[in-house]
């Protein structure tokens, strides 16, 4: 509401099964007014001086919030997104598995486990030819504690250097 930094909606706004983060420059206002396609919302950022305007936060709210209110997340996030409004889902993690976004880009893979058997995480960060890639599953718990310890023991017997001379 009022309390919002800009005039325009930024932040985490309720929907009707969630929450979703709204991102609104200026310039970006069109877009808004676009996706809501409501004349009251249009009203509130119809004078040139809107941004100045200290009432404009909490009128445009009164709007907004029932638009919001009134679709699902995905609902409001397609709508805006048709109008290039940057609005996302905010997801709970098992809803971000399954995102078909992710799902569309082969963003998650499944990965066999020794203990936990197959498990689905994050792949590769970047996908190039001969790049990166997931080779095995992250180790278990102190999996290779020996080998890190034996080379902290060697790093640690070699003797420090003596003191160097100086210039000149």
């Amino acid at each position: 509401g009022a309390s919002r930094l800009s005039p325009a909606p930024v932040g985490i706004y309720p929907t009707g099964d969630g929450y979703a983060q709204i991102i609104t420059i200026p310039a970006w206002v069109p877009r808004m007014l676009a996706a809501v396609g409501d004349p009251a919302l249009a009203e509130v950022y119809s004078s040139p001086t809107w941004i100045l305007d200290p009432t404009v936060p909490e009128r445009s709210d009164e709007v907004l919030f029932p638009w919001l209110l009134a679709r699902s997340r995905q609902e409001v996030t397609e709508a805006a997104q048709a109008q290039r409004w940057a609005i996302t889902p905010v997801n709970q993690p098992r809803e971000v598995v399954d995102d078909r976004h992710f799902a569309s880009r082969g963003f998650f893979v499944d990965i066999d486990h020794p203990v936990a058997g197959t498990v689905r995480q994050p792949g590769a960060p970047v996908r190039m030819p001969d790049g990166w890639s997931l080779r095995r599953p992250a180790p278990m718990l102190d999996q290779h504690g020996a080998e890190i310890r034996a080379q902290a023991d060697a790093v640690a017997s070699v003797p420090a250097p003596g003191p160097r001379p100086g210039p000149g």
